[in-house]
């Protein structure tokens, strides 16, 4: 098509020339025509490109609708087949089946809900019981720290932390330890505070009757002259030896303030000991003496030849002084 429009115009230009009279053509250069032929000749070529270019995307575009085309039949065959061989379910058997799918469901996840529950609580059993545990491990430790202060003759810091240990009990809901009601009793008593050892003591024995806590509280009730008391308490006393019941028999007679009676407890121990054994110095008694000491030095005005004999009473059966040094405290 496009060769023949240039036929045509080769053709046109030829009658130009052939008819047109030389005076006519003499008004246009030759260059002006030449031109002239050449921008038609590019705009026909502009055209025959765009013409191609169009072709080319309707061959294309066809390609690939044909394809699609091509998918689809094949997919609703496939489709037609499946629906043919296997049938298709009614709306009403496709609801039971999911209904029933979804009561499956919701009772495995009842399950699953009743299992997580079930974790939950075994891992709060887990925890309070490792929280008591590491509290119970704490309450060793403080009581290491005590007893340390204890030994140590800090009474002060011994008594705050065994009040940290009464407290922590309370808040595991455990029960008092008796133990730790004498000791606090015993750092009342040494720093002066008998008086308030004693409560402490008389609700140890209250918990827990047991011989030690009721000579502990046999002692504090005679240091404080609770006297119908300590006489109601001292029938239900085994004492281990002799000379533990020689030292309450002195503390009695003391507090009474019959002197005479308690030279005689002392002569009567100094009696069982002969003469060659008397510049030997031995413990008689497992006894701890700091009560009577701090009481003696509070209670006691200086000097005092009673309480000095008291006293010296106390070191010769603590394994502190030979016996000998009641001798002449005692006179004849």
């Amino acid at each position: 098509m496009i060769s023949q429009n240039i036929v045509k115009i080769g053709l046109l230009v030829f009658l130009v020339v052939a008819v047109v009279p030389p005076v006519v053509l003499a008004d246009y250069s030759v260059k002006e025509r030449f031109s002239k032929i050449e921008n038609d000749i590019s705009e026909i070529r502009r055209d025959e490109l765009n013409y191609r270019i169009e072709k080319e995307l309707m061959k294309e575009n066809f390609a690939t609708n044909y394809q699609t085309i091509l998918v689809v039949t094949s997919f609703l065959s496939i489709l037609f087949t499946v629906l043919s061989v296997f049938g298709v379910r009614g709306i009403r058997d496709i609801q039971k089946e999911f209904e029933s799918t979804r009561d499956t469901c919701q009772k495995e996840l009842n399950g699953l809900r009743n299992i997580k529950n079930n974790l939950e609580a075994e891992i709060e059993k887990i925890t309070l019981a490792s929280n008591k545990q590491a509290s119970l491990i704490k309450l060793l430790e403080l009581n290491d720290k005590a007893q340390e202060h204890f030994a140590g003759a800090r009474y002060e810091a011994a008594l705050d932390y065994f009040n940290t240990i009464t407290k922590l009990q309370e808040e595991l809901r455990l029960p008092q330890d008796d133990r730790i009601l004498s000791k606090k009793a015993l750092c009342l008593s040494r720093m002066g505070r008998i008086k308030d050892g004693l409560d402490l003591i008389r609700q140890a024995y209250q918990r827990n009757a047991t011989n030690d806590n009721a000579l502990n509280l046999a002692e504090f009730l005679l240091l404080e002259r609770v006297m119908p008391e300590y006489h109601d308490l001292i029938g239900k006393i085994q004492f281990s030896s002799l000379e533990l019941k020689h030292y309450f028999d002195a503390l009695t007679y003391y507090q009474d303030g019959d002197i005479v009676k308690m030279t005689e407890v002392m002569r009567q121990f100094l009696s069982t000991i002969p003469e060659t054994g008397r510049s030997m110095v031995r413990q008689w008694i497992n006894w701890d003496f700091h009560d009577l000491g701090v009481f003696l030095r509070i209670t006691t005005p200086r000097p005092s030849a009673h309480a000095d004999l008291l006293w010296a009473f106390a070191l010769v059966l603590s394994g502190k002084a030979a016996p000998k040094v009641l001798v002449p405290l005692l006179g004849k």
